[in-house]
């Protein structure tokens, strides 16, 4: 049986670091449409749910941190594992089409993880950002491409809650500091 954390509803008002790769790791993304498809169909299926904190896009599998919406629906637990769910097969129908592929794209279930702190928020979020230096993609994770790095660096606002991700540190120096420090470790 699956471990519970990575099998439970995803709780109003909690932070989670969602996860997941390709079916038997295999790619995900293909080509830089298919990042910008999937951030697009994203925010698309989950900007009304949830708020983003973090991303990070690789070719074989994702990272988000997300804040589920504390709101008044009693339902908001399983819509957003359904909007999860839409996302992953909208995402996988389009893939197969272009790569003439057929079955699962994804890894099931999709994992997430509860965030107890904020250290612990703060450390997944340098996780994230530095997940392409850790699979080797790049040696500097301030130019990945597909990472919310940069979009918080130039406070790009949109779906990312960049004012929400720099209010955890106490100014945008900080957040560069706390990068670097853990980029040395």
């Amino acid at each position: 049986m699956p471990s519970r954390k990575i099998t439970d509803h995803l709780i109003p008002g909690n932070f989670y670091h969602v996860y997941n790769r390709g079916n038997e790791k295999t790619r995900i993304f293909y080509t830089e449409a298919n990042y910008n498809f999937f951030l697009e169909k994203y925010q698309y299926y989950l900007e009304d749910w949830v708020e983003t904190f973090a991303y990070c896009l690789i070719p074989n599998h994702f990272h988000l941190l997300i804040k589920v919406e504390d709101n008044s629906n009693p339902e908001t637990q399983k819509i957003v594992s359904q909007q999860f769910r839409k996302l992953f097969c909208s995402y996988a129908m389009a893939i197969n089409n272009q790569q003439n592929r057929k079955g699962s794209l994804f890894h099931r279930p999709f994992r997430r993880n509860i965030i107890y702190s904020n250290w612990q928020l703060k450390r997944t979020i340098f996780y994230i950002h530095n997940n392409p230096v850790k699979h080797q993609l790049t040696f500097d994770y301030r130019s990945f491409k597909y990472s919310s790095y940069q979009d918080i660096i130039q406070k790009k606002d949109g779906f990312l809650k960049v004012n929400n991700v720099l209010s955890l540190f106490t100014d945008l120096e900080e957040f560069i500091e706390y990068h670097e420090y853990f980029d040395g470790k």
